[in-house]
Parts: structure tokens; sequence; C-alpha cells
């Protein structure tokens, strides 16, 4: 179990927010490609290794995080919600 993730949505009920950005990234990461083009990427990078979905990879270049087992339900569950449909008809649009 990542202690990380726990610790994050449990303080005191289940509770996991997401920006935007952190959404988009998680699923960019999710289909393999490099999510360097999303406003600040180091800042939403943190925000979502802070809550245990992402976690450093050392030694692979282009990609120095992968996400955590919690992270690809939580893509899924973003993209299920159809987030991600939104965020790919803004980009086109962009």
């Amino acid at each position: 179990m990542n202690a990380v993730f726990r610790e994050h949505v449990t303080g005191i009920a289940f509770n996991l927010t997401l920006s935007k950005n952190m959404c988009a990234m998680l699923i960019e990461i999710a289909d393999g490609n490099p999510p360097y083009h999303y406003g600040n990427f180091v800042t939403t990078w943190r925000r979502l290794e802070d809550r245990g979905l992402v976690v450093p990879r050392h030694g692979e270049k282009g990609k120095p995080f992968v996400l955590s087992e919690e992270g690809k339900l939580v893509a899924e569950l973003v993209r299920r919600a159809g987030i991600v449909s939104h965020f790919s008809k803004a980009a086109e649009a962009a």
C-alpha cells in the first residue's frame, strides 16, 4: 500500500482534489506521452508526487517519474469521468 497516498487522502475523510493540469498530466503519463507542455511542469509533478500518484524514476532519460498503482487508478477514474475529453478539446482548439 502507498503510504503517501493513504496519508494524503484520509486525514479527516477521503478527499482527493486535483487541478485541471494535474488531471491532464496523469492522463498524459498514463498514455506514455511526456507532459512537458502543461503549465508549470515541475509544480504539477510535485503536487502529484505529494499525493502519492507519481513516483520518481531515476536513470531513464525523458521519464523522471511514473504513475504509482494509485495514480493508474485515479487516471482511469479521471478518464471515465470524461475530464480527458474536455482537455483534449481544449488542446485541439488552442
